[in-house]
């Protein structure tokens, strides 16, 4: 499921990360993401997209439900300044037949 994704592509254009691109480096199929070890107190899981070019981060409902709320305001920071901020380009929820 791709949640808010007018914002999100609002963000990608602003940040100028293509669409095309971004949906091929995070979901082309055929590859396995590559997990890396992190300190992250949060303890959710990060991963590469197979090209290197994004960082994709599990995360539980609760934050995803902030970061909703926080997108109309980071969409107009990011447009208004050349920020430092990391780019947010897309927030998915996924499933897997067979779990729970």
């Amino acid at each position: 499921e791709d949640l808010c994704p007018a914002i999100f592509s609002q963000i990608r254009r602003v940040s100028q990360v293509e669409g095309n691109e971004y949906a091929w480096s995070v979901a082309h199929r055929g590859f396995k993401f590559v997990e890396f070890v992190t300190n992250s107190k949060s303890g959710e899981t990060f991963f590469f997209s197979h090209d290197g070019r994004f960082i994709v981060k599990t995360i539980s409902d609760e934050e995803a439900e902030v970061l909703v709320r926080m997108l109309p305001g980071y969409l107009e920071h990011l447009k208004a300044a050349d920020s430092l901020l990391m780019r947010i380009c897309g927030l998915y929820r996924l499933s897997s037949e067979g779990t729970v």
